[in-house]
């Protein structure tokens, strides 16, 4: 896009310009292209094709090729490769790989640039790989919402960062004295038009000159902290004593210091995760049944105390402890993995892993001391199950010290199969433990901690609080404080209980009577293509597929 006054001015038939891609480590050039003016509209840069005596290769994180349109990093080959960085073993070896693609012991180079293949063998330029960020669970690369912004005639310059979970923009707009909201609105309506949602930015900070270093670089620090202010409308005080609730829920979800009855949900930075967080407050705190749509249809915060007003009374009745001398039943979900285990105990597919590796002195009385007192604080870690007559209970065990053994690799075998073979063995639901641990040693300041549970007592929301606790734990022990973690008013067997009984009070029959609605009575058959036939019975094997 900044070449497009050049042609602007002298179309194709001035002096002709290339494009040519590289860097140091390749010594310097590695692609050219002639760029046309068909080119400037492209809101990426097509970097060509290989110089002779060089090759490159789109790979995926498995080295393996990726097809066309999708994107991977990309790998320098043959002549022009750098021997590597001087006396920077460990970097040499992690950035000059081995060529999987040569016979004769060549190498690659690990640009750490993503791209994709186009048609005719071109390949464009994707962004950064350390650009890439996950927010609110989907993988975004920022150079591709830096691409869209900078081919737009408003924008002189731009970067997007990801700030404390969210997408903010830096710009400086080509017109100084350009209105700034007015942009700001311009700019989402583009990039609304071409992205999904969740990579159009929440902030837009306009500035009026990029820092730099004193090399001329982007300076990341100096570039101000993005003002949620700046998100809202003119501030109108909340009118009622409803609107002033929901007010204090949203400001107390978004982190913003004060919510007006005509500021968006959205616009405030809110998304769908901090929306479902929402709606549960609401039903917490007021008693009043919402869904998400509502929250979604609201233009304002005015017209979702409208709704909430038209709201139902939660229907769901309150949390209430457990009688731990009486048998205790399993959730549905817990239900639905005990009859898979009882038609399959040697099955493996319902086994969460989790692998850390742990880098210096570890203090392994410690660590044990960490496990022990988180299996004490969560019941879920040391539940066992068993059928009582008709009904399938839950056991909670008293609290347990757990010992652990430090185990060497053994010899001539790699560590990915010392973790592969934990996460093969099959669990026994009645007699547990269903959280199993292993330490290997690797050296004496280097181990890896291999954590697997049975999906009965654990989910992936589950796990990393548990391995934050953990976290926690281990850096009060090891320093020889004790820790105290926020008390847990209910544990998992008490919201097993207050899920049957709301269902069995007529919320089950509500929900299917819902779904039967929705989907009808009789369902087709669904039928995937295979390559293959299916086997008779199902084996849950199953693949990885990068796209």
């Amino acid at each position: 896009a900044s070449l497009k006054p050049w042609f602007d001015r002298f179309g194709d038939q001035a002096a002709q310009l290339i494009n040519m891609y590289g860097i140091t480590e390749t010594t310097v050039h590695v692609t050219y292209r002639p760029i046309t003016e068909a080119d400037t509209q492209n809101p990426v840069s097509p970097i060509g094709e290989a110089i002779p005596d060089l090759s490159w290769y789109v790979l995926d994180a498995d080295f393996n090729p990726v097809a066309q349109g999708c994107s991977g990093e990309l790998h320098i080959g043959h002549a022009g490769l750098a021997r590597g960085y001087h006396n920077r073993a460990a970097l040499t070896a992690e950035r000059f790989v081995p060529d999987p693609f040569s016979s004769d012991g060549g190498r690659l180079y690990r640009t750490g640039d993503l791209a994709r293949y186009r048609a005719a063998g071109v390949v464009e330029y994707a962004g950064r790989i350390d650009h890439q960020v996950k927010i609110r669970g989907f993988r975004i690369e920022l150079g591709e919402i830096e691409a869209r912004l900078q081919a737009h005639p408003a924008v002189r310059e731009v970067i997007v960062l990801a700030v404390d979970g969210q997408l903010a923009a830096y710009l400086v707009p080509a017109q100084p004295d350009q209105d700034q909201q007015s942009l700001r609105e311009a700019l989402k309506t583009e990039l609304r038009a071409h992205l999904p949602d969740y990579m159009v930015p929440t902030h837009f900070i306009v500035l009026d000159k990029m820092p730099l270093t004193a090399n001329g670089k982007l300076d990341r620090k100096a570039l101000p902290a993005p003002d949620a202010s700046q998100l809202q409308a003119i501030y109108i005080a909340p009118q009622g004593e409803l609107e002033q609730q929901l007010a204090a829920i949203w400001a107390d979800v978004l982190k913003v210091e004060q919510v007006g009855r005509s500021d968006n949900f959205f616009e405030l930075g809110g998304h769908s995760l901090l929306a479902t967080q929402v709606i549960s407050r609401i039903r917490q705190q007021l008693d009043v049944e919402l869904s998400l749509r509502d929250l979604f249809e609201a233009r304002d915060l005015a017209a979702f105390a409208q709704a909430a007003g038209n709201g139902q009374g939660n229907a769901a009745p309150r949390f209430i402890k457990a009688d731990r001398s009486q048998p205790l039943g399993l959730s549905y979900a817990q239900q639905r993995q005990w009859f898979l285990w009882q038609l399959d105990p040697e099955s493996t597919a319902y086994i969460i892993p989790a692998a850390l590796r742990l880098s210096g002195s570890l203090d392994i009385a410690a660590l044990e001391h960490s496990f022990s007192a988180l299996i004490a604080r969560h019941e879920t870690l040391r539940t066992t199950f068993r059928q009582q007559g008709e009904q399938a209970v839950q056991i909670i065990h008293a609290p347990r010290a757990l010992t652990l053994m430090v185990e060497s690799v053994p010899a001539g075998q790699p560590l990915e199969a010392c973790v592969e073979q934990e996460m093969q063995r099959p669990f026994d639901l009645e007699k547990g433990p269903l959280l199993r641990v292993r330490l290997l040693n690797l050296a004496a300041d280097e181990h890896v901690l291999i954590l697997t549970q049975h999906h009965i007592v654990s989910d992936g929301w589950s796990m990393p609080i548990m391995v934050d606790e953990l976290v926690r734990l281990y850096e009060g022990y090891s320093q020889g404080r004790e820790v105290v973690l926020t008390a847990l008013d209910m544990q998992y067997a008490d919201y097993a209980l207050w899920q049957r009984n709301w269902m069995d009070a007529g919320e089950q029959a509500r929900q299917l009577d819902y779904w039967k609605q929705q989907l009808g009575e009789q369902q087709p058959i669904l039928e995937l293509p295979a390559d293959h036939p299916r086997p008779v019975v199902q084996s849950h094997a199953g693949a990885r597929l990068a796209v």
